[in-house]
């Protein structure tokens, strides 16, 4: 039968380290990276069985870390499961057998919910978060994704849920990553998240111009990041009293929203939404 690993990286994870013991104790080994903790976490994740190793990076990178924690685990045979500290897990005992049955040299990915303004769940995505160590390492600095080369992708019913637990200076954090890996390789990966905390840090004018450096630099209908900017425009030039430029901008994010309805029908249902606001009323024949 197959091993399933668990692996993780931790910075001062005391308060959550209970829930993820729980999370992981079927599992047949975890393997976490402590990246500089000072609150007992390592302490406490070593007398619970867990294989700590602490490495403490001069500039921090996401990826790399997990990168690091990945090559810790010694067993390349086994499945490696990519874990947070964070986020509340649902693991179906019938997903764990059908890992360790599983014969082929495949990937699984599970299902990722998002908690929404009002309080509910929304699944958004689904991850590869369970895979060999061959052929597999994480890129980005920040938000990082597992890239592969596995064809064979088996979809799980493991369900992650996710929380926002942002602060003022974990924003700071973040974006200072976003600018640094952003000066030095200008990919729009970083400046998509970028867009997102100048907004909530209030830093308006660079919210609007990484915006319109976004739009400009990809393709209409061929990302799907684009409509939530577009979204975010018409809400900005809403609240400054520029009613048409923000009508414009939601007939562009609807536009954009039904070419790719099939995967994300509720972008449809948030610009319909916006226009409402708007007072604009959209009759479909």
């Amino acid at each position: 039968m197959n091993k399933i690993i668990g692996y993780a990286i931790c910075k001062n994870e005391i308060q959550y380290i209970d829930k993820f013991l729980e999370i992981t104790k079927d599992l047949d080994a975890v393997y976490v990276l402590d990246t500089g903790s000072t609150d007992g976490s390592i302490q406490r994740l070593r007398e619970s069985g867990v294989i700590v190793h602490q490495e403490i990076f001069d500039q921090f990178d996401f990826s790399k870390a997990r990168n690091k924690c990945l090559s810790l685990i010694d067993d390349d045979e086994a499945f490696c499961f990519s874990l947070d500290f964070k986020n509340d897990m649902i693991i179906p005992e019938h997903d764990l057998k059908k890992i360790r049955n599983n014969k082929n040299d495949a990937a699984f990915s599970i299902n990722y919910f998002y908690k929404t303004d009002d309080g509910s769940f929304i699944q958004i995505e689904d991850k590869i978060r369970i895979h060999k160590k061959k052929d597999s390492e994480w890129k980005y600095s920040l938000h990082e994704m597992l890239t592969h080369n596995y064809k064979n992708i088996i979809k799980l019913d493991i369900k992650v849920y996710m929380q926002d637990r942002s602060s003022k200076e974990k924003t700071e954090f973040y974006l200072a990553i976003c600018e640094r890996e952003f000066d030095k390789t200008k990919d729009i990966h970083y400046l998509w998240f970028m867009i997102d905390y100048y907004k909530e840090l209030g830093l308006i004018d660079k919210f609007v111009n990484s915006s319109f450096y976004f739009l400009n630099d990809t393709l209409a209908h061929t990302n799907v990041f684009r409509i939530s900017i577009l979204q975010k425009l018409s809400k900005h030039f809403y609240d400054t009293n520029n009613k048409q430029r923000a009508i414009d901008f939601a007939f562009h994010a609807l536009s954009e929203s039904i070419s790719c309805k099939e995967v994300w029908p509720i972008f449809i249902e948030n610009s319909l939404n916006i226009l409402k606001d708007l007072n604009v009323e959209i009759i479909f024949k």
